[in-house]
């Protein structure tokens, strides 16, 4: 989808109910959600997004924040393996199944991303 762009309301609530079912979203206090792709994205190598409701809750605004591999040999991570965690602050932590600046098998990083 493209950035900012509006889901029907069925949509989002179909979506949410499949990430959330599958362990790749969590909420925030405002209604946000976060989560992950382990595909697509700018690179085709997953990415890390938002959906944010509306006053009314009937349409959801959703928001790449980061796609994965978006540094020299996805030194930065590719394929998110795990949903986002959330701290006081509002910081996003995860974890990718590869990339990494260390060539082994199943190597990966740990990220962080402040909204």
């Amino acid at each position: 989808m493209d950035r900012d762009r509006a889901l029907p309301f069925l949509l989002a609530k179909q979506m949410l109910r499949r990430l959330f079912a599958a362990g790749r979203g969590r909420y925030r206090r405002r209604g946000q959600s976060y989560g992950t792709t382990s595909g697509g994205g700018r690179h085709n190598f997953g990415s890390l997004f938002e959906l944010m409701p509306d006053n009314n809750e009937s349409k959801w605004t959703q928001t790449t924040l980061y796609n994965f591999c978006s540094e020299t040999k996805c030194s930065d991570g590719n394929y998110p393996w795990t949903p986002p965690l959330i701290d006081n602050e509002s910081n996003l932590y995860g974890t990718t199944a590869g990339g990494g600046t260390r060539r082994i098998p199943g190597g990966g990083v740990v990220y962080t991303l402040t909204p």
